[in-house]
């Protein structure tokens, strides 16, 4: 299956000290929960910030991206909103407020289908 679309989601924990819990809750739980009940989902990846660059000094709000490879994106998007109210909700330490979710499809690449041979 080709992902056709890109869902990053930015996220943090509540505080600093709850980061191990927070990262151990979408590595055991959120990840292979949304992956398995959610169609059109085809993997998940993590990052956490390790550095920052912008001209007014400004500090990036979010320390982790979770970056879902997904197929047709509104039918995925459907399928998560339908699925959500059945999965298991996140523990206190997850900052829901404050995660910000964005849709991105794909329409330009430079890996290796681009490459003359």
């Amino acid at each position: 299956m080709n992902a056709g679309h890109i869902m990053l989601a930015l996220s943090n924990p509540i505080s600093p000290e709850v980061d191990d819990g927070f990262n151990e809750w979408y590595r055991v739980v959120h990840g292979p929960e949304l992956l398995k009940q959610v169609a059109g989902f085809q993997s998940m990846t993590r990052f956490r910030a390790v550095a920052q660059a912008h001209p007014s000094g400004a500090e990036f709000p979010y320390r982790y991206m979770t970056a879902y490879e997904i197929g047709n994106g509104v039918d995925c998007m459907r399928a998560l909103a339908e699925a959500v109210p059945h999965m298991t909700p996140p523990p206190p330490i997850v900052n829901m407020n404050r995660s910000f979710v964005t849709l991105y499809e794909k329409f330009y690449s430079t890996g290796q289908d681009w490459r003359e041979e």
